[in-house]
């Protein structure tokens, strides 16, 4: 994400893929481990915690709330921001970064401005509702 940053297409690819990877890793454990014996096994919630740690420490998050604002216009980059900000959300942990980071505010601006595209507001108010529920 941090190459090609003026490319909508680009910046939610980024973001897809980070949502991709702290939500469900087995895809990328499959690539990693297609000739390992350990292909196959199922993620722990553990190893969904080590990958969202990993986002986080990488400064995934910022990179995805910066795509967020560098492409205000673009629904695609937005859906996929919320997405990503969802899914690292999911570990109570990292809602107090996102927060820092202005997550929650690029996560609101998305609803503002895309008030008639139901899937940028369907994955804003899950977004929110993630973010509601785990800083509890």
């Amino acid at each position: 994400m941090r190459i090609l940053r003026d490319t909508p297409s680009v910046q939610a690819r980024g973001c897809a893929t980070i949502a991709n990877m702290s939500r469900n890793p087995s895809y990328v454990l499959s690539l990693s481990l297609s000739q390992s014996r350990n292909c196959g096994k199922t993620v722990t919630t553990k190893t969904k915690h080590r990958f969202r740690r990993a986002i986080v420490k990488a400064r995934g998050v910022e990179e995805v709330v910066r795509a967020m604002r560098s492409h205000m216009d673009s629904a695609d980059v937005q859906r996929q921001g919320c997405r990503a900000i969802r899914n690292v959300a999911m570990d109570s942990e990292f809602v107090g970064t996102i927060a820092r980071a202005g997550g929650i505010s690029c996560v609101v601006k998305a609803m503002q401005d895309f008030e008639d595209d139901e899937s940028v507001q369907s994955r804003s108010i899950w977004t929110l509702r993630s973010l509601a529920s785990e800083s509890t």
